[in-house]
């Protein structure tokens, strides 16, 4: 099958393929005649007789008719291939790009800073979520960190004993921290405070238990002494406080 467009007289000329470097032109072919004549490639300056008959496989082995009274050499015109060729009808020849080296260079450090700012914030996602509230509630939104609560805490067998005798006074306390959830937690703090008789606060103390994660339903003892409380401290009382 071939193209109307690229038969021997079509609208858009004919194809010829130069026999030594493969390259094709469009030639008219009134210029070329029933009888044929001598074509120059415009790539290689290679000279050859070209007939219609040749069309687009011409023979590199016709011999040359006489010269006497033939039409001078038709030079074809030196354009490249897919300027001559129609589009649509040869595929396109496209020029090889060189590899951009820098541009790939840059989306390699691009991606190697990014992969390192991606592990900062994971390996250091404690230490952000302690200094920024806003960063906790982001980690804590992902899954990463979990945002320190008093909720789901008890005291429990909470005693004390107001020592005004001993060298120095003293209060002790002791009981039981106990986490009354179905999974582990981070063991808020134990704010201590004492009061007078008028229910006024003389002293007030942050205190720490020996673990700072219990799991579900485990409990944490602690045993505190305060010495030379407040010597007007009649109560005492004691609040959970999440850790920041």
């Amino acid at each position: 099958y071939k193209h109307p467009a690229l038969s021997p007289g079509g609208p858009v000329g004919m194809i010829v393929t130069c026999p030594s470097c493969s390259t094709r032109f469009r030639v008219d072919p009134a210029r070329v005649g029933s009888a044929g004549r001598r074509l120059k490639c415009g790539r290689c300056a290679h000279v050859w007789h070209y007939t219609r008959d040749d069309r687009l496989a011409p023979d590199a082995s016709r011999a040359d008719p006489p010269l006497g009274g033939a039409a001078p050499d038709l030079d074809l015109d030196r354009r490249t291939d897919r300027e001559m060729v129609p589009a649509g009808h040869f595929p396109v020849f496209h020029e090889r790009r060189r590899p951009r080296y820098g541009m790939v260079l840059g989306w390699a450090m691009l991606f190697l800073a990014l992969g390192a700012l991606v592990s900062s914030l994971y390996h250091f996602r404690d230490a952000i979520a302690a200094r920024s509230e806003a960063a906790a509630n982001i980690y804590a939104g992902l899954g990463l960190v979990e945002i320190p609560s008093a909720e789901g805490f008890e005291l429990r067998g909470v005693a004390t004993d107001f020592d005004d005798a001993g060298e120095p006074p003293s209060i002790a306390v002791s009981g039981e921290l106990v986490n009354t959830t179905s999974g582990p937690r981070t063991t808020p703090r134990i704010r201590l405070v004492l009061y007078d008789n008028a229910d006024r606060e003389v002293k007030s103390l942050l205190l720490d238990v020996d673990d700072t994660k219990l799991g579900a339903g485990e409990m944490s003892r602690f045993d505190w002494r305060i010495d030379n409380p407040p010597i007007d401290a009649a109560k005492m009382n004691l609040y959970l406080v999440a850790r920041r």
